[in-house]
């Protein structure tokens, strides 16, 4: 796939891409599942569909008071990179609580 993906791209939008590129990595189920341990290796958590991502996804805050959520299941939906956003959107909510807590 990978190959298909470069040979696309030399053909149709930037003749020659490999010699511009000095890092290439792909990723397989057992590369995500290695390295995030999600199950077989899913990159989008047990259901990406509309009725579980964006506003209808869980939010950051709980009802629970210095309980946050993160990851696929949380705003702003499912994909490892959304993850991470939820992540850092956690950590800027315990930031602020920090800022106000040490004032």
């Amino acid at each position: 796939f990978e190959r298909e993906c470069l040979d696309f791209v030399d053909k149709r939008i930037i003749k020659d891409i490999e010699k511009y590129i000095e890092v290439k990595v792909s990723a397989s189920p057992q590369t995500l599942y290695r390295y995030t341990y999600n199950y077989h290796g899913a990159c989008y958590g047990w259901a990406n569909t509309p009725e579980q991502i964006l506003d209808k996804a869980i939010p950051i805050e709980s009802p629970i008071d210095n309980l946050l959520f993160a990851g696929h299941w949380t705003i702003p939906g499912s994909s490892i990179v959304l993850s991470m956003i939820s992540g850092w959107l956690a950590s800027m909510r315990v930031c602020d609580y920090l800022k106000e807590v040490c004032r």
